[in-house]
């Protein structure tokens, strides 16, 4: 199952979300096979064929993902999202009011992975 993370559903409407993702869709599961070398993995559904079924989308609602009333946060916005699902932590955590602070963070951690010694 692939989460399409819309914050903006005005934009675009259900099917051109899933026809924007169907290439990821049909690739992912090929991908996984070959990444972690198993040839029969349940979760890709290999029982009666050798090839892997697509993944499905879905798309969650606005409410559920974090809105930025800033314009130009967005990729910031982004990173964070990022971080949070990777670290199981609610993205209700990702609001306006820590996005200068975490800014100014990456922006300090980028400096100092390019100095040399």
């Amino acid at each position: 199952m692939l989460t399409v993370y819309d914050s903006d559903q005005a934009l675009y409407d259900d099917a051109r979300v899933e026809q924007a993702m169907r290439p990821m869709m049909k690739m992912l599961p090929y991908f996984l096979l070959n990444i972690e070398g198993v040839t029969d993995r349940a979760d890709l559904d290999l029982t009666t064929t050798t090839k892997p079924r697509d993944f499905d989308v879905r798309r969650l609602p606005p409410n559920v993902v974090p809105q930025t009333e800033k314009s130009g946060d967005c990729g910031v916005f982004v990173i964070k999202h990022l971080e949070c699902l990777l670290a199981d932590i609610p993205l209700s955590n990702v609001v306006d009011d820590v996005i200068q602070h975490s800014r100014q963070k990456l922006c300090v951690d980028l400096f100092y992975q390019n100095i040399e010694p």
